[in-house]
């Protein structure tokens, strides 16, 4: 997400797990993760920048259904796995499936991006 955030201009990031930092927020009850989803959504509806990127686990269909998208990055086992919930489900929709973090991955997120831009 850094690397992708970088190579575009008027961007920004946010970083689920920084916010929480921020707040000092650790509930991650079902209720918990429901707030802080609403939460990014404000954040990103909020932002004056033309691209924002969401950098967060969005373990059940409801939470991505209420974040609505419009390209979807599924990066199945990176991170830091203590932030991902027991009950995670995981997505049977996304626009890319990547398995690392490599600069190939990245040319292919802005490539996405860049195809879905009028």
């Amino acid at each position: 997400a850094r690397a992708v955030h970088a190579a575009l201009e008027d961007s920004v990031l946010l970083v689920s797990s920084d916010v929480r930092t921020q707040l000092k927020d650790v509930d991650f009850s079902q209720d918990g993760r429901s707030r802080h989803t609403y939460r990014m959504l404000s954040m990103a509806r909020r932002s004056p920048h033309n691209t924002v990127i969401l950098d967060m686990v969005c373990g059940q269909p409801d939470q991505r259904e209420l974040i609505n998208a419009d390209i979807v990055v599924y990066t199945p086992h990176q991170g830091d796995h203590s932030l991902v919930p027991d009950d995670f489900c995981a997505p049977t929709e996304y626009d890319l499936l990547l398995k690392d973090a490599s600069s190939h991955s990245v040319e292919q997120v802005l490539a996405r991006i860049h195809s879905k831009r009028i």
